[in-house]
Formats: C-alpha cells, sequence, structure tokens
C-alpha cells in the first residue's frame, strides 16, 4: 500500500452536527458500558478486592484489622505473561526482501523518543488486564511522531461493517483535572474535538458520575474553540487519510482476568475462613455444660475470676452433675489443601506455573520446583501464550511503524512490508538453547543464522555476527565446532629427559 504525507485533504464531510452528536452520544454511553468490567479487572489487578463476603464471625473478631486482606494473584498471571513479551525490532522493506535499515532505524529511534520502554509496558499490561490498549500517533515537528499509549477506559474504536480490519472512527474521551467532560472524535477525513464545561457538569445531579453526564447531555456537548486546543482548524483535518489509532487486544479480545476474578474471591473468603478458624481453634476452647445463669463479667477464664455454680437437680429431684472441659486444637490443614487446590486451578486455567504461586524451590519448602528440561516442560504453555501474543501483536506493531513513517517523512512514497522480530521468550534457558543451537548446525546442517535466531539473537546482534564471519573467516569456511583437544599449545614448556635408569627405590 502507497501512501505519502502530505495527502490532499478533501473538503469537510456532508455529516451534519446531528449526525455526529448522535455518534458520540452513542460511542460514549457504550464507552461507559464498558468501562464496569474495564475497571473491575482493573481493580482485581491493583490488589483492591473489598471482603464483602466477610462473615460476622470476622467481623467480630478482627473488626477492621484485616479490611483489606487479600493474596493477589491476578497480578502474578498477568506479569509473568508481560515480562516473556519483549519487543526486539520493527523491520521493514521498500521492496523485494531486503531491510531498509535506514528506514527502520529512523521509526525505531522515533519509537524510543517517545520513552518506548515505558510505552511497551503500558501496553501490554492494559491489553492483558483490560483485554484492549491502543496507540495514538500524530505528527510532531520535534520527534517526527507522537505515539501515545491509551487505556481501554478512554477509547472506543469502531471498525467497518464490511471489513473488520479498517477502523471506521473512534473516539477519545477523559476528564480533565478541573473535571472538564473531552471527547475527540476520529475519522478518516478529519478530528472533531468536544467537550462539556465542568460549569454545565455542576448543574447535573450526582455530580462526577459519566453516566449522569452522559443522561442530560444529549444537547451538551459543544466544539472546542481552536483559541483552546491550537489547532489551524475546527474540524482538523486528518493528515494519514486514516484513522491514526492501532488497538493491542488480548488472547480471544478478553482479560487475562476473565475467568481467574471468581477463584481469587473464593481464594480471598478461603484465607479468610483460615484466619477466623484459627483465631477460635489454634488454642484450646473451654467449655461448660450447665443452666446456671451466666455469672457478672461472664464465662471468662482468667486469673481472679471465680465463678459460683449452684447444684442443679432435675425434675426428680436428682442431681445434675455441670461438666467443664476443653476442645481440642484444631489445625488449618484442611484449609491449606483447599488454598493449594485453588492455586492449582489458577495455574491450569491461566497457564502460570505452580512455582510463581508456590515458592517450593527456596529452603525450608516442599523442595519440589522443577529445573532443567523440566523447567522447560513446565512452561511450555506460557510460553505458548506468549507466541501467540507475540503473533496477534506483531500486525499491530508494523501498523504504529507505519504510521510513524507516514507521521515523520515530508515527502516521498511509502510502500512498506513489515515484519517484527521478539526478544526470545525462553532466553533464561540460554544453556539449553545453546546445546540446541549446536545440533541444529552440526548435526542438521542448518545455517547458523537459523540458530541463532533460536537462542533468541536480536537481529542486530546477527547482523553484526555475520559481519564477523565474513571478514574472520576464509571464503568458503564454516566453523561449527572449537575442538579443544586438537588446538596446538600457545607455548610448549620444554620437556625433562627421561632417566636412563629408573631411580632409586
Amino acid at each position: 500500500m502507497t501512501l505519502a504525507l502530505p495527502i490532499q485533504v478533501p473538503e469537510p464531510d456532508e455529516l451534519e452536527e446531528d449526525a455526529r452528536q448522535s455518534i458520540i452520544r452513542r460511542d460514549s454511553e457504550h464507552l461507559t458500558r464498558l468501562l464496569v468490567d474495564y475497571d473491575k479487572f482493573r481493580d482485581y489487578y491493583d490488589g483492591d478486592q473489598s471482603l464483602t463476603y466477610a462473615t460476622d464471625e470476622w467481623k467480630l473478631a478482627f473488626g477492621d484489622q484485616f479490611e483489606e486482606l487479600v493474596a493477589n494473584w491476578c497480578e502474578v498471571v498477568v506479569d509473568v505473561l508481560e515480562e516473556r513479551i519483549e519487543l526486539d525490532r520493527i523491520i521493514f522493506r521498500s521492496s523485494g526482501d531486503e531491510e531498509d535499515e535506514d528506514l527502520s532505524d529512523r521509526i525505531w529511534q522515533v519509537l524510543h523518543d517517545n520513552e518506548f520502554g515505558d510505552l511497551e509496558n503500558d501496553l501490554y499490561n492494559g491489553a492483558l488486564v483490560e483485554g484492549v490498549s491502543s496507540v495514538i500517533v500524530w505528527p510532531d515537528e520535534n520527534i517526527g511522531a507522537r505515539v501515545d499509549q491509551q487505556s481501554a477506559q478512554n477509547v472506543l474504536v469502531r471498525y467497518d461493517n464490511n471489513d473488520e480490519r479498517v477502523i471506521n472512527h473512534a473516539i477519545k474521551r477523559w476528564v480533565t483535572d478541573d473535571g472538564e467532560l473531552r471527547l475527540t472524535l476520529y475519522t478518516p477525513d478529519f478530528i472533531y474535538k468536544y467537550k462539556i464545561p465542568s460549569t454545565v457538569q455542576s448543574e447535573i445531579p450526582d455530580e462526577g458520575t459519566l453516566k449522569s453526564i452522559e443522561d442530560q447531555s444529549h444537547s451538551l456537548w459543544e466544539p472546542r474553540p481552536i483559541s483552546e486546543t491550537g489547532d489551524t482548524a475546527w474540524p482538523l483535518p486528518n493528515p494519514f487519510g486514516e484513522v491514526p489509532i492501532v488497538e493491542f487486544k488480548g488472547r480471544r479480545d478478553k482479560s487475562e482476568l476473565t475467568n481467574i476474578t471468581p477463584i481469587q474471591d473464593a481464594f480471598n473468603k478461603t484465607l479468610a475462613d483460615v484466619m477466623v478458624s484459627g483465631e477460635y481453634n489454634s488454642y484450646r476452647q473451654k467449655y461448660i455444660v450447665s443452666s446456671n445463669e451466666e455469672p457478672q463479667g461472664g464465662w471468662k477464664s482468667t486469673p481472679g475470676n471465680v465463678w459460683t455454680l449452684v447444684p442443679e437437680v432435675d425434675i426428680e429431684g436428682k442431681p445434675l452433675p455441670t461438666q467443664i472441659g476443653t476442645l481440642d486444637e484444631t489445625p488449618p490443614d484442611g484449609y491449606i489443601k483447599v488454598l493449594e487446590m485453588l492455586l492449582q486451578v489458577v495455574s491450569t486455567i491461566s497457564r502460570t506455573p505452580t512455582y510463581y504461586f508456590m515458592q517450593s524451590s527456596r529452603q525450608g519448602s516442599r523442595g519440589d520446583a522443577p529445573s532443567g528440561d523440566a523447567l522447560r516442560v513446565t512452561e511450555t504453555g506460557l510460553i505458548k501464550k506468549v507466541q501467540k501474543l507475540q503473533g496477534k501483536w506483531a500486525t499491530a506493531w508494523v501498523k504504529v511503524g507505519r504510521l510513524v513513517a507516514m507521521a515523520s517523512r515530508n515527502s516521498g512514497a511509502i510502500d512498506l512490508v513489515g515484519d517484527v522480530s521478539w526478544k526470545n521468550p525462553q532466553a533464561h534457558f540460554m544453556t539449553q538453547l545453546l546445546e540446541e543451537a549446536r545440533r541444529m548446525i552440526q548435526e542438521l546442517g542448518l545455517p547458523p543464522e537459523f540458530a541463532w535466531r533460536h537462542i533468541g539473537l536480536t537481529e542486530k546482534q546477527i547482523r553484526d555476527a555475520r559481519t564477523w564471519r565474513e571478514e574472520n573467516l576464509p571464503e568458503g569456511r564454516v566453523v561449527t565446532r572449537i575442538d579443544i583437544q586438537n588446538q596446538p599449545p600457545a607455548s610448549t614448556p620444554p620437556q625433562r629427559p627421561e632417566p636412563s635408569q629408573p631411580p632409586p627405590q
């Protein structure tokens, strides 16, 4: 696809303001409905998990002492996956199969000028937690292009009914620090910027809630003047000719926590039960069987507290002995087994190895953590998830790089074919990977470059290695192994002469 900047900007479309207001209201209301799940998953990831299930016994025993007692496994499930995904490079080819290194380097530099490390982390975290995260690209005269990550709570993208790969329009909605509600409508031709002033919001019941604002805002959205936005026109012409937003979606376009939050609730509930059980059953509980009225101060077994018990008889005058005793302690073993079972369920659903939940390889623990090849087998499901996400997000990164190229070039057509390389998610298994690479070269006769990619070398490192081989190896010679035994020593020490006769015993 050939694209270039600047492009011929069309005249403002015939879409009347009433039609735009209708689109804004519809999409804004839909985004508000989505916030229920988005905010829920974000709260669970952040550990904001309310103990709404706490029993009366819990509240009586602990009050608000452990009001926020949670074991946040949602964060573990997301972070373990996120830490395995790291972009190495976006590779563009202007024509043929050869990489256009200058273009790729320029795009890579623009991304790093946009604090790429934080951008990448925020993107992946949002896609895994909320299920979707976005990037907005816009020309910037200083660094070529602005690339800003957007949370799912702020952006809604609508795709063409006939082609799900083409964005029809999108909105970005947010609230400023002074309470002004703003919304930007992105279309392929123009950018429309609106607002609801904070003074208007203050007149709406239930101030501050987006739902209440939308219920009353059918005619409240007003264009933001160019004196406020700093734009050259309203609407603002879109120089890309397409909506400059790229979505990064989670697996199956859902949050990784969709099936984890109910188990997280069950775990927290069981953990609360363990606390209650420990409070009542970890010490010997005393009991008394008697019809005597409770003495002053209650049935408390404390020093200096004397109980006075009156002898009792039944209706026939026979004496009823008062019974006093203790109950045995109840260990929490049953609860611990339930907690471990729930962690196993979380591990199975999320494909997260159990040793991320239970550090069993540490001193004093169970000591059953896998190692070596068994460790790689254990992480197979996790790595498969990583590879699926890499495949899905590779297309998104190519779109981002393409928009960056369009924004940062002043003239000339760009006929881009893109590819993405990722850092190896199994790089922590380097010892095993090196052995596999050696076998690929020696036993299978595969090119060294194939093995280098297998062990996770970046494209730059592969280019440097290829250059080194060309400069240091004779033509046609391929080094596949260093045989230390057949190498001559650096220096040969003088040999002592052998004695003509054996030494005396």
